[in-house]
């Protein structure tokens, strides 16, 4: 997580440990990413390395049976990413885990955004997840099972891991005072998953027929949940600078897809569906890059959840057009922020019931549309 002027570029090494040193081995990074040139190393892919989840603080490594794992402990303590390589040294997969309090009062780890290679391409999955602190999020923890439902990738053990905080809660705030005062145009971080679109436009189908009964206009609401992005709608005073366009193109019958077939679907449907599978799942967007650009983007919202579409979300209900908001932001090429100084902002991983505010985009939304389409 950065801000527009502090980017990492730097290309990342895995490094193979020794036996002996599996266990021992802890690196301080004092920039976002480290080199080794060991010929029997695990290389990283572009669009891993360059893009952290935030501010790499430490770094551990060890073996497995099946390779090698490294996890990025990111500033604030909140989030780490695991990243895992075979032992043939190929790039496996990466996962993104953050803290939360769970339902039930006791920590808990859930997955973020999972990368896995797919040939020589990669595929991504970015995941929202209800306020679990409300009873609406709650009812839904328990009816997916609860702890029980969540996969991790574990950390590698360090000492010079960062205290544990969960994340905050997802913020809500009265609508009537969304204005250059509001706390998300104070807070000025965002993530990169990928380098955007090469073409800088990006064009998407909704297969309409999945849309369950719910009160209000779903199907509208999802065209201007994406189309938020293309006026750069905020209350902050940024104005709309960006060369950057999401055309709708029409209805269709396709399914969202874990597979890559070329084209982009917004539907609903199972929250089974490629790495998207965890408890409370709200929505999940999968993405395919080739290089570091993306070549599909497939939004899933879970039919099954308690939705809404209308001017105000009730309580106990989850807003559309706040999650087609946040969705199309990872379609463009933005992941998840983290920590308690960014939930105010759309692309924050959480969202509350009866909640709104996540329609506008906030200065750190601002800035990460704007890194990516300059």
């Amino acid at each position: 997580m950065h801000s527009l002027v502090d980017l990492p570029h730097a290309a990342l090494r895995l490094r193979r440990v020794g036996a002996a040193l599996m266990c021992a081995i802890v690196s301080i990074w004092l920039a976002p990413a480290i080199a080794s040139a060991s010929p029997a190393g695990c290389s990283v892919p572009k669009v891993v390395s360059d893009h952290a989840p935030g501010t790499i603080v430490a770094t551990a490594v060890r073996d497995i049976p099946s390779g090698l794992e490294q996890t990025d402990y990111i500033e604030g303590g909140s989030v780490y990413r695991t990243i895992r390589c075979s032992s043939a040294g190929d790039f496996d997969m990466s996962m993104t885990v953050g803290a939360i309090m769970a339902p039930d009062g006791q920590v808990a780890e859930v997955p973020l955004e999972t990368i896995r290679a797919q040939g020589n391409d990669l595929r991504g999955s970015s995941v929202l997840y209800p306020d679990f602190s409300s009873p609406a999020g709650a009812a839904l923890w328990a009816r997916d099972g609860g702890r029980s439902a969540l996969h991790v990738l574990p950390a590698v053990p360090s000492a010079q891991r960062p205290a544990l905080q969960v994340m905050a809660p997802a913020a809500s705030q009265d609508p009537s005072t969304f204005a250059s005062t509001d706390a998300g145009c104070s807070q000025t971080s965002f993530t990169i998953n990928n380098s955007g679109w090469l073409s800088r436009a990006y064009h998407y189908w909704i297969d309409a027929g999945t849309i369950p009964a719910i009160p209000g206009t779903a199907h509208g609401q999802l065209l201007s949940g994406h189309h938020v992005w293309n006026n750069t709608t905020n209350p902050c005073g940024f104005a709309d600078i960006t060369n950057f366009t999401s055309f709708f193109d029409g209805d269709t019958t396709i399914r969202a897809n874990a597979t890559a077939d070329g084209v982009n679907v917004v539907d609903f449907g199972s929250a089974n569906f490629a790495d998207c599978n965890t408890v409370g799942l709200l929505a999940c967007t999968v993405w395919f890059t080739s290089g570091s650009f993306i070549t599909e983007a497939d939004e899933r919202f879970v039919s099954a959840n308690p939705w809404s579409a209308t001017d105000t979300a009730p309580a106990g209900t989850f807003d559309v057009y706040s999650t087609a908001t946040h969705e199309s932001g990872h379609a463009l090429g933005l992941g998840h922020t983290s920590g308690g100084s960014t939930n105010f902002l759309t692309m924050y991983p959480f969202q509350c019931d009866g909640c709104i505010r996540e329609r506008d985009l906030g200065r750190g939304d601002v800035n990460g549309l704007r890194s990516i389409y300059p």
